[in-house]
Parts: C-alpha cells; structure tokens; sequence
C-alpha cells in the first residue's frame, strides 16, 4: 500500500506534503502501523514523487 500525501493548488503541478512540517511523523507512523495491521497488508510505502513526472493518482 502507498500514501502519497500532495500539495497543489491546480492539480498541474504538485509537491509531496513535507514530513514533519505539514504532516506529523506520528501520524504516518500510526497511520502506517493501523494499514500494516489489516489482512494481506504486507508493506507501506511513503511516495515523495512530485508531479510532473508522476500524477496526482495513483496509476
């Protein structure tokens, strides 16, 4: 599973949303730890990528 938290005003461009500054590290960690716990969850990943190149949805 993938949380990829952005910030845009257009939906043309947009920046990861900054750990720490905009989202605290508590609540990742937490919001991890509760998706991680559900059945055939083995793994979840934070995604920094910013759009252009990437999306704003995940393809």
């Amino acid at each position: 599973m993938v949380i990829r938290a952005v910030v845009t005003s257009d939906y043309m461009t947009a920046r990861p949303a900054s750990l720490l500054q905009e989202i605290p590290l508590t609540f990742i960690r937490n919001l991890a730890e509760e998706l991680s716990s559900q059945p055939n969850v083995d793994l979840v990943l934070y995604d920094i990528t910013s759009k252009p190149p990437a999306t704003v949805e995940w393809e």
